[in-house]
C-alpha cells in the first residue's frame, strides 16, 4: 500500500513538474509555441494527476500540497487552454487548502483568478464578490500590486456589466497605485481599459 502511495506521489509531482514547466516556456516570448505544444500534448496526463492528488488530498499533507500547487503553477497556460468550470474546481480546492494553512498571498491570487475564471464564463456577479474579497484582503495586507489588479478586474467586470462610472473609477484608482509603485504594464493596462471605456461611450 505503501508503495501505491509512493508511486502515486511520484506520478502527481512529475506532472506537476510538467505543467510548471509549460508554464515557464509559455511566458517565455521565444518559447511559447513549446510551452503549448508541451501543455496540449502532456494535458491528459496532468488531469490524470490531479484529478488523483483531488480524490486523496486529506490522507497526506503532500497530497494536500500537490492540490495547492497545481492551479497555481500553471496559472497563464492554464487561463488560455483549461475549461473555465474544471479551472473554477482546481481554484476552488486550493482556496480551501490556502485558507486552512493560512497562505494569505496564495488567497489573494486564488481569488483574484477564481473571479477572472467566473468573468469567463460570464458569471460577473460572483466574479465581482471574488475580487472585492481580493481587493478587502490587499486592503488588510498592504499589497499594494494584488490591490491593482483586483481594481482592474472589478473595472472590467462593471464595465461588462453596463456600470461605466463605476468601472472608471475601478480603473482610475488602479492607475494611481500602478504609478505610484512603478508598474508600467498595470499602467499600460490601466489606460487601455479607460479607452476602451470611452469607445464604449
Amino acid at each position: 500500500m505503501a508503495n501505491l502511495l509512493e508511486a502515486h506521489l511520484r506520478h502527481a509531482n512529475y506532472y506537476l513538474f510538467v505543467l510548471r514547466s509549460s508554464n515557464d516556456k509559455y511566458l517565455q516570448k521565444d518559447n511559447l509555441l513549446e510551452g503549448l505544444r508541451l501543455f496540449d500534448f502532456e494535458w491528459e496526463n496532468i488531469q490524470s494527476a490531479q484529478g488523483w492528488a483531488s480524490n486523496n488530498y486529506p490522507k497526506h499533507t503532500e497530497i494536500e500540497n500537490l492540490c495547492l500547487h497545481y492551479p497555481l503553477v500553471g496559472l497563464s497556460v492554464l487561463a488560455i487552454r483549461q475549461n473555465p468550470f474544471e479551472r473554477i474546481k482546481w481554484l476552488d480546492l486550493g482556496l480551501a487548502i490556502t485558507q486552512r494553512q493560512n497562505l494569505i498571498t496564495n488567497v489573494e491570487l486564488i481569488l483574484n483568478h477564481l473571479g477572472l475564471a467566473y468573468g469567463t464564463v460570464g458569471d460577473y456577479l460572483k466574479a465581482i464578490e471574488y475580487f472585492e474579497q481580493g481587493l478587502g484582503l490587499a486592503s488588510e495586507t498592504g499589497s499594494l500590486k494584488a490591490k491593482a489588479a483586483c481594481l482592474g478586474n472589478l473595472g472590467q467586470a462593471s464595465a461588462s456589466l453596463g456600470k461605466l462610472e463605476l468601472a472608471r473609477e475601478y480603473f482610475d484608482q488602479a492607475l494611481v497605485i500602478d504609478r505610484e509603485i512603478g508598474d508600467s504594464q498595470g499602467e499600460s493596462n490601466a489606460l487601455s481599459n479607460i479607452g476602451m471605456l470611452y469607445a464604449q461611450q
